[in-house]
C-alpha cells in the first residue's frame, strides 16, 4: 500500500483527505494511475496516519474518505536533536543520512568559520 506525507495547500479534516498539489496529483493520477476504490495511507508529520479510499478523482483535486486513524507505530518513541558542526569536506551528508532524527541544527565553530571565510575570501 502507498504511503504519501501530506503538506499545505493538502488538507486533513475529520472524515476526508483532500489532495489539490501539482506535485502529489501528478504522482497519484500519472504516474501510478490511481483509480477510484483505491485504499492508500497518508500521514501528516503529527504522529497519526490516516487510511483512505479514494473517492473522487478530478484534474484539481483528489478526495479520500478516512476508514481509520490510529498512532504511527514507526513514529520513534524518542525525539532526538542531533547538533552537528559542519565538517571541513563536503561530507555532511554522510554523518547524517542514517540517523532517525526530530530536528538538526548546524554549527558554524570557529575553526570551519575560518574554513569557510577563507573559501569566500571573507575577512
Amino acid at each position: 500500500m502507498h504511503r504519501f506525507f501530506i503538506f499545505e495547500p493538502d488538507k486533513i479534516s475529520e472524515s476526508r483527505v483532500i489532495i489539490s498539489s501539482d506535485e502529489l496529483l501528478h504522482q497519484m493520477c500519472d504516474v501510478l494511475r490511481f483509480k477510484t476504490g483505491e485504499r492508500i495511507i497518508f500521514l501528516d508529520n503529527s504522529g497519526y496516519e490516516y487510511l483512505c479510499e479514494i473517492n473522487k478523482i478530478s484534474k484539481k483535486e483528489i478526495s479520500a474518505l478516512i476508514i481509520e486513524k490510529k498512532k504511527n507505530a514507526a513514529e520513534p518513541s524518542i525525539k532526538i536533536c542531533l547538533y552537528q558542526a559542519i565538517p571541513k569536506t563536503k561530507a555532511l551528508h554522510v554523518v547524517v543520512e542514517h540517523l532517525v532524527i526530530a530536528f538538526l541544527v548546524i554549527l558554524i565553530t570557529h575553526q570551519v568559520g575560518d574554513w569557510i571565510g577563507a573559501m569566500f575570501n571573507f575577512k
